[in-house]
């Protein structure tokens, strides 16, 4: 049971840093990548999938170098990735750090497969603690403050996730597989839709007006339960 509670929080902490990354990396390709609109949109998308087609090769790495060094490789590289990010000044070094940090976090999720059998509530967690993040922050994420609070809470957060994912491992236990195989969509819907902060300040704004959405710090006519609404029917719907 201790075991299980240590891998689900280690891959819940996880996906909160690799949606930071992936939250840089999406919007520095359209913007980086594809120079303010002047790239067509085929390379655009080609460019951004390739990462995920090449991540398919991972999986043998794991099993032919051990998942034990790979995935420990893989979250610091993560991690690194996560901070460098903070400091980038931009431009295509920001690009690029996020598109190693975007392939570590795959390598890693590939190595925690193999140690992780029932990966679903530490999916589900992450998922959702990274929307509430989001939405708290106002969508302005941690990954892209300076400061002492944006370097402190980047800082701990990695720091955290490293210290989890360093706990011993052992063989993933039988019938998680198909699990794994609902972690990209679910990423993907949620983000778009289910844990969207711009979604609930939409149709926060429908019931209170323009001013009803989500900002940071909240103003008067904000709706926070709205996302708190959406983050605990996601997690009923998940767990359950």
């Amino acid at each position: 049971m201790r075991y299980r509670h240590l891998s689900t929080a280690a891959l819940a902490l996880g996906i909160v840093v690799l949606t930071d990354v992936l939250r840089v990396f999406l919007p520095s390709v359209i913007t980086i990548f594809g120079q303010a609109a002047t790239t067509p949109a085929e390379l655009l998308g080609a460019f951004a999938l390739g990462w995920f087609v090449l991540a398919l090769a991972f999986p043998p790495l794991v099993r032919r170098l051990g998942a034990r060094p790979v995935t420990l490789a893989a979250a610091v590289a993560l991690g690194g990735a996560r901070l460098a990010l903070t400091a980038a000044p931009g431009g295509r070094t920001q690009l690029w750090l996020a598109t190693v940090g975007l392939l570590a976090g795959l390598l890693w999720l590939a190595g925690t497969a193999t140690t992780t059998g029932r990966p679903v509530p530490g999916l589900a967690l992450g998922i959702a603690l990274g929307a509430v993040v989001h939405a708290v922050l106002g969508t302005y994420d941690l990954v892209w403050r300076g400061g002492p609070v944006g370097w402190a809470g980047s800082v701990a957060l990695v720091a955290v996730f490293l210290v989890a994912a360093a706990r011993p491992a052992r063989p993933a236990e039988p019938g998680g597989a198909r699990a794994w195989l609902l972690a990209g969509p679910a990423l993907l819907l949620t983000g778009l839709v289910a844990l969207s902060p711009a979604v609930a300040a939409t149709a926060a704004s429908y019931w209170r007006g323009p001013g009803g959405g989500l900002s940071w710090p909240p103003e008067p006519g904000d709706v926070p339960a709205l996302p708190a609404w959406a983050v605990g029917l996601f997690l009923l719907a998940a767990l359950a």
